[in-house]
């Protein structure tokens, strides 16, 4: 055993000294990002993620939030933290944490958006059924402007 133990040593021990130390700063930016993927979900805490993510557009982003979960009070908002209205084969799409939600969303948007309109987008891409569905988002942010709480 002592031999194993030996041999062991001496192959780890020149690797372990000769290893730089493992120490890594966190920005701002990410220890926030940590923070926010344990907090509650809230309008200035969304808005606030959308940012550090790099959502584009995020005030017709939140309007969307707003639209499709009645400011977070929907169903599929409480028990699903689907706050787009994502759906799949199965359904509305469940997550575990809200800002799972918003990180579908930043794939949707980074895999579809090329720049332009982007009440225009939403409609090229089929994103409602509902026709009126921009009219209602240009409500939204005609009502709240730049939503903040």
């Amino acid at each position: 055993m002592k031999k194993y133990l030996i041999i062991i040593c001496a192959i780890l021990l020149p690797i372990l000294v000769k290893a730089p130390p493992t120490t890594y700063s966190y920005s701002s930016s990410e220890l926030e990002i940590y923070w926010l993927k344990g907090s509650e979900l809230s309008i200035a805490n969304l808005k606030r993620y959308l940012t550090l993510t790099e959502i584009k557009h995020v005030d017709k982003v939140l309007a969307q939030f707003i639209l499709e979960t009645g400011w977070g009070k929907s169903y599929i908002c409480r028990n699903y933290n689907n706050l787009f209205g994502f759906l799949n084969s199965k359904g509305y799409m469940k997550y575990n944490h809200w800002t799972e939600s918003v990180e579908s969303y930043k794939r949707f948007q980074t895999r579809k958006y090329r720049g332009g309109d982007y009440y225009q987008f939403l409609v090229n891409v089929g994103y409602a059924a509902d026709t009126t569905y921009i009219d209602k988002l240009k409500q939204i942010n005609s009502k709240y402007g730049r939503i903040s709480n």
